[in-house]
Formats: C-alpha cells, structure tokens, sequence
C-alpha cells in the first residue's frame, strides 16, 4: 500500500519561504501603523486648534461691540501654547452695525505651518 503523506516533515526551504512571507507582512502593518500614528498627531492639531478658533469667537461674541479693545478695527493677536490665535476686525460695509471678524489659528508642525480659519460676523446689540 502506498503512502499519501510523509513524515519527514518541513524542508528548510519551506520554513524560510514562511517566514520571508511572515516578515514582508509585518513590516507592512509597521508601515500601516506609523501612518495610522502620523495621521491621529495631525488630526489631533487640527481638532484642538478649531476648538480654539472656536472658544474665540464665542469670547468674541460675548464681549462689548463698541468698548471692548479685542473688538476694534485691526489685528489682535494671543498665545496659547504652541497654537497662535490672530483675529482681524473690520467694520462690515454692507450692513450697519455689524463687524466682519476673522478667526485664525496657526502652529507649527513637522517644520510646516499649519492654520484653521473661520470668519464670523457680529453685530451691535441694540
């Protein structure tokens, strides 16, 4: 009777063939794993600096339209950690009583600028 299987196990060519094919495998979810890292950093930044731009313009909007000094015409600028907090205010031309403001939150990273940007108008209370 003839035998449909051996005994004799794995090759040597066999193994390092697995283990090759093992080895690529693991450096692609090491390659997939520092993207994945990367991309959360950057998403991190960005999420943190529109919440910044964002309690800005609710302090803005809370402040006095005529008095308050961050609500003049011109640019104003604050610091809060790594992130620098620019707003422009501009008298709006188109409807009285209203000022036109430019939120911008930029910060460094990687050696790159990066920025989030939201405009708002508030207007007098009247």
């Amino acid at each position: 009777m003839k035998r449909l299987h051996s005994d004799q196990g794995f090759t040597l060519i066999e193994i390092m063939a697995a283990v090759t094919i093992f080895a690529i495998g693991l450096l692609a979810l090491a390659a997939i794993q520092v993207q994945t890292i990367q991309g959360n950093a950057y998403s991190h930044g960005m999420t943190e600096a529109t919440g910044l731009a964002q309690g800005m313009i609710e302090d803005l909007l809370g402040r006095d339209y005529e008095s308050d000094p961050d609500l003049q015409p011109g640019s104003h600028q604050a610091l809060n950690g790594r992130y620098t907090l620019d707003w422009t205010v501009a008298e709006d031309a188109t409807y009285s009583l209203t000022k036109t403001i430019a939120v911008e939150v930029s910060w460094q990273e990687k050696g790159l600028t990066k920025r989030v940007a939201i405009d708002f108008v508030k207007a007098a209370n009247i």
